[in-house]
Formats: C-alpha cells, structure tokens, sequence
C-alpha cells in the first residue's frame, strides 16, 4: 500500500506549482525521450516493463524525483514485474541490517540506528524501503562502503593490498578495470587539483561495485530497479558500462534528472539518459 507521505507530497507539489505564479504552466515535471520528445507516463511505465535493469539517476535533494521512483516502482510491482530495488544510498556492508530488518529480526529503530542512512533517508528513501518491505520486494544496498572509495582518493591502488580478503567482499572483483576514455570520467580527471586519476577512480570504483552487487543480485526474468544519483549511470555510461561489459545481453534503461524554470527541453539534455525528467526548478528541495 503506497504511503500516505507520498500522497501528501503530491498535493503540496501540485498547489506549490499553481501558487508560484499565475503566468507559468501549471506543471510540475516533463519527461523527454534522449531527442526530445515529451513522453507521456503510461509510455514510460510500457517501457520499463520491458528491461532487465532500470537506472534512475537523480538529484539527491530533489523530492519530486524520489515521489517519481515511488510511483514506478508501485506503477511495475502492480503490473506483477519480479521486482528487485537496488540503491546507491546504501553500502553493501549494511546488506545484513537490511535483511534482518525486512525478515523482522530487528525492530526500525535498532535498523536505524545501526544503517548508515542519508541525512533525507526519512523524506526521500524510507517511503521506498518500507514499501519493498511490505510487499516482499528484495531491496539490496550496492555501493562500495565509503571508507574503501575516500581511502582509494588518498592512497591509490596501493589500497588493495592493503584491504584483507573480508573487506574485498565488499568490493567489486580486484583489480578493477577502469575506463579512462568514457565522458563520465574526464572531467574528474582533468580535475588534476583535486585528486586527480583517484578522484575518478575513487567515482569509478563505485561504479564497478554497484554493478557487481546489482549483477550479484539479478537472475534473468528479473526486472531491477537501481536507484543512483544522475553522475552514475549519465550518458548511459558508468554503472551502465560495467554491468554491459559483464552481459551484454542485458536490457538497460536509464533516467537522468534536471531542474528548469520553464520545463523545455533543452541541446544539452540530449544523450544524458532513455528518459529525462525536468523538474520546476522551484519545487522545494527535501530536509
């Protein structure tokens, strides 16, 4: 059963629209295909169906777009889609936290307590998670625990040698093949006083570890819906690019999210994802 967080999130986003200004369309978001096209949702829902593996990149302090995540994942479990969530928010080491709170093990708060949660995980991700817990969805955590990606940044690949063979669990398979050439990557690297090669390395290394666990966890007829922010699955590179180097074969469908005054598509826009979502730059960020 959907939350009744989300419902009231829709009003207040729809009556924020309206009150802003009485010259602007009455509208909150648009979703464009990558040429363009503004895309009606039952399309978007008719699409999706059809995947292996669904990436929804998204700006993490945007509610709209997470009521927006809530709404498809509800919109393909009601289709009777063999539905797996996968996030960016949470670190693969966590994944028994999880378990043990979906098997009812422990109690929410013992969960939130021990989870390393997002500072907007009750506004934006915990809509999400209760509603794959209380419809059986398996919801897996995928990313690489951030003290391996900041320790990578500060040591390089020297790190590897250092990690013992349990923390490798934690990891994508080492060494790591690592795409200098895609888009996603060169602007980290010309970032030479930042960090350089490891600042994208440290972004690709958690690329590859979203990818291993998202791969770990899928079983063909699945259809798997990861929830990351809009650099890691842009230009249907990054996690795209692993989880396509170790099957080919997969269906892939991505969206990117932007914000905009006026809702237009813009040149920009094109080649980011399968589907942009562009949101009045006005809605209210979450807390």
């Amino acid at each position: 059963m959907k939350t009744i967080f989300y419902s009231l999130t829709l009003v207040f986003f729809c009556l924020s629209s309206i009150a802003y200004s009485q010259n602007r369309q009455l509208k909150a978001f648009k979703i464009y295909n990558q040429k363009g096209k503004e895309v009606h949702w039952k399309k978007v829902i008719k699409k999706s169906q059809d995947q292996d593996i669904i990436l929804m990149g998204e700006l993490h302090n945007n509610a709209l777009s997470h009521w927006i995540q809530f709404e498809l994942i509800s919109a393909l479990d009601d289709s009777n889609q063999n539905l797996k969530i996968g996030a960016e928010m949470f670190e693969a080491d966590n994944q028994i936290l999880i378990d043990e709170y979906f098997q009812g093990l422990i109690n929410t708060k013992s969960f939130e307590g021990e989870v390393r949660l997002w500072n907007n995980y009750n506004t934006d991700y915990k809509p999400i998670l209760e509603y794959a817990k209380s419809n059986d969805i398996p919801f897996i955590g995928t990313n690489i625990p951030r003290r391996y990606a900041s320790a990578l940044y500060y040591k390089g690949d020297s790190l590897f040698d250092e990690l013992s063979p349990s923390a490798k669990e934690w990891i994508c398979p080492l060494p790591f093949e690592f795409p200098r050439e895609l888009e996603c990557y060169q602007g980290l690297l010309a970032m030479t006083g930042h960090g350089g090669e490891n600042l994208a390395k440290s972004q690709a290394i958690k690329d590859a570890t979203m990818a291993h666990f998202i791969l770990k966890n899928y079983t063909q007829g699945d259809l798997f819906i990861h929830l990351n922010g809009n650099q890691h699955s842009i230009y249907k590179e990054a996690i795209i690019w692993y989880l396509l180097k170790a099957n080919p074969n997969l269906k892939t469908l991505s969206f990117h999210t932007e914000e905009s005054e006026d809702l237009t598509w813009k040149e920009e826009y094109e080649g980011l994802a399968d589907f942009i979502l562009v949101i009045d730059q006005d809605i209210p960020d979450s807390y």
